[in-house]
């Protein structure tokens, strides 16, 4: 017979033994193997702020499939709450694209 405890954790004891790099890249190991692709660091130049993260996704068999951005870290001005932003790619060859808010 299962039961259910709860237990009451502040965030700031959790982050003592979780620190964010090694929680994104084990998150993004798990993303790998589950989903059968590659996640690769670019460079962020193009970037709205230099903590932003640039990265690729890319098949095994070499297919570039998107780019996405991760914005992690608190600071003044960010948005406080869940935002997420549709990428439209419109070209391949000039990687340009718009951007929608949903």
């Amino acid at each position: 017979m299962g039961y259910s405890v709860f237990y009451f954790i502040e965030n700031s004891e959790l982050k003592k033994y979780f620190f964010i790099h090694d929680v994104k890249n084990e998150m993004f190991k798990v993303c790998e193997e589950v989903f059968d692709l590659e996640i690769r660091s670019e460079s962020n130049q193009t970037a709205w702020h230099e903590d932003v993260e640039l990265w690729s996704l890319w098949e095994k068999n070499g297919e570039q499939l998107a780019y996405f951005y991760l914005d992690l870290y608190p600071r003044e001005g960010k948005f406080t709450h869940l935002i997420l932003i549709r990428v439209i790619i419109r070209s391949v060859e000039t990687r340009s694209c718009s951007h929608e808010r949903e």
